[in-house]
């Protein structure tokens, strides 16, 4: 097998001439307007119209590209991982695709006849081990489809074998990553995530600079540490730390120091560090975009070259920071919105109730109206504040992109991954079903 790295999760993996490209990103100005690539991906779509197989892990912008996949021949077949909720599936549908292959668990799939791949969900479709992580509701019992987001992908041949992790976190996937060490005893090679993106630490306002600077370099601890607790239960061969390549753009550009993110001219002396600090034995590997690892010579196609920092800082500066966010030229209806806003709550509290989930914390909505929007998940009438009850989470956003997610033209999710939401809570707590009803909260 080959190895080709694109940019961020984009790579492509080669075997006697089968190709299977993963998880395209080529185009820049993802989740409305604020991921960028730095330093760009040297390819585009064409470079690509010739692979066999196109696989997607999950749903989100830097994974499913819209943008990317529209540029490229419909025939192509797509692999992903069998869902009970369809987002995945159907964007593939709506943008043409005519054969999407849906694996389900442990189902392995012959690329050629010694080439397969096998997609894992990253909760192994165990409901209890989701509900623990991300509260999802046991009602379906156990089951062939995944309702998580995520998956990883392992490709192997008779003699060798890769793993893909994608975005998949750690305590989640434990049952999926003791499958893959009982089924496939020698990994020649793993893909390990080293980041986490989201709103986290850069987008809380009551914290301080130097409180978000502890945060952000916590945050950078806890993800290098899950990087190493892969590499000890996989033991592979070889790895290459990836999916984290991005940086903000547009008006949010200022964020980008506070994100919790190793650059990655960083990731070759952290990982040399914590290599020997958890005794790890697995070798360490980075591409430049579109340079190659063989996965049988264990050789790259040329020596990693780091990005120069300074050059970076410039371009987002002298170009990224002039870019508009995707919903800044639009023109803005009040009354519809207000609309929009009674139906959303109604929606809510239908999949409140439906899913059970009970937040312990107000929540209120600053879209710059007269007074914040509160919404109280006991009763079937919203209500405007002046002041905030503790305990809160208060969520800022331009009215112009509250009035998108609404409409379900953007989302929740992805505004918050794109850094488009300011959030300030008392106390400093993390209630997850909160942000899970959240989710509900459109028309």
């Amino acid at each position: 097998m080959r190895l080709t790295y694109v940019y961020n999760a984009c790579v492509l993996i080669e075997h006697n001439r089968t190709k299977v490209l993963c998880d395209p990103w080529l185009t820049d100005g993802i989740y409305y307007g604020s991921w960028y690539q730095y330093p760009k991906a040297k390819a585009q779509a064409q470079d690509f119209f010739d692979v066999d197989y196109i696989y997607i892990s999950h749903i989100h912008p830097d994974h499913l590209d819209p943008k990317t996949l529209k540029l490229f021949p419909k025939d192509i077949p797509i692999i992903i991982c069998s869902y009970i909720h369809k987002f995945v599936f159907k964007t593939l549908e709506r943008l043409g695709f005519e054969k999407i292959i849906e694996l389900k668990q442990s189902e392995r799939f012959e690329l050629t006849n010694d080439f397969k791949i096998e997609v894992i969900a990253a909760d192994f479709c165990d409901p209890s081990l989701c509900q623990k992580h991300f509260a999802c509701s046991l009602k379906l019992g156990p089951s062939l489809e995944t309702q998580q987001i995520d998956s990883l992908a392992v490709f192997s041949t008779q003699d060798q074998t890769l793993v893909n992790l994608n975005d998949v976190p750690y305590p989640l996937s434990k049952k999926a990553i003791k499958y893959i060490s009982d089924h496939y005893p020698q990994i020649d090679c793993a893909l390990i995530g080293y980041s986490g993106a989201g709103p986290y630490p850069q987008c809380f306002e009551h914290l301080s600079k130097e409180e978000k600077g502890l945060k952000a370099s916590l945050k950078q601890k806890q993800f290098l540490n899950q990087s190493m607790a892969f590499l000890k239960h996989l033991k592979p061969k070889y790895f290459m730390p990836f999916a984290g390549q991005y940086v903000l753009g547009g008006s949010l550009h200022s964020l980008n120091v506070m994100r919790g993110v190793p650059q990655i001219e960083e990731l070759p002396s952290l990982f040399d560090f914590y290599l020997k600090k958890f005794n790890v034995t697995s070798k360490f590997f980075m591409l430049n975009s579109m340079e190659h690892f063989n996965i049988f010579s264990h050789r790259c196609s040329k020596p990693f070259s780091p990005p120069d920092p300074s050059m970076r800082q410039r371009y987002i500066e002298d170009e990224l920071s002039k870019m508009p966010l995707d919903y800044e030229n639009l023109e803005l209806d009040f009354t519809q919105l207000e609309k929009l806003i009674k139906k959303a709550y109604a929606h809510l509290l239908k999949f409140q109730k439906i899913w059970s989930y009970s937040p312990k914390q107000n929540l209120y909505i600053d879209y710059g109206a007269q007074n914040f929007l509160f919404l109280p998940y006991d009763q079937k009438t919203l209500r405007r504040a002046k002041k905030l009850a503790e305990p809160y989470v208060k969520i800022t956003l331009d009215p112009r992109l509250f009035f998108e997610i609404l409409n379900k033209r953007a989302h929740w999710n992805n505004a918050e991954i794109g850094s488009h939401l300011t959030f300030n809570r008392r106390p400093d707590i993390y209630d997850r079903s909160l942000y899970l009803t959240l989710s509900y909260f459109h028309a």
